[in-house]
């Protein structure tokens, strides 16, 4: 996780390992829009705003890191 003015950031692998699904998968919810992702250079980043609007709109119950 990298904090950013306040703003935390999570890569693929971390969201990935935090949901106990593949790195395929979670780029895969990024392609079909289930999650929205900023792409800088080659690595895809979610916000924590991002993957609590994920988290409140499906079954799965994600914790991160505070």
């Amino acid at each position: 996780m990298i904090k950013i003015k306040g703003i935390k950031l999570y890569t693929v692998l971390e969201v990935a390992e935090a949901l106990d699904r593949s790195p395929q998968t979670i780029r895969n919810y990024i392609k079909d829009g289930k999650i929205r992702a900023h792409r800088i250079g080659t690595v895809d980043i979610i916000t924590q705003e991002e993957i609590e609007r994920f988290n409140s709109s499906t079954s799965i119950n994600l914790t991160l890191q505070k």
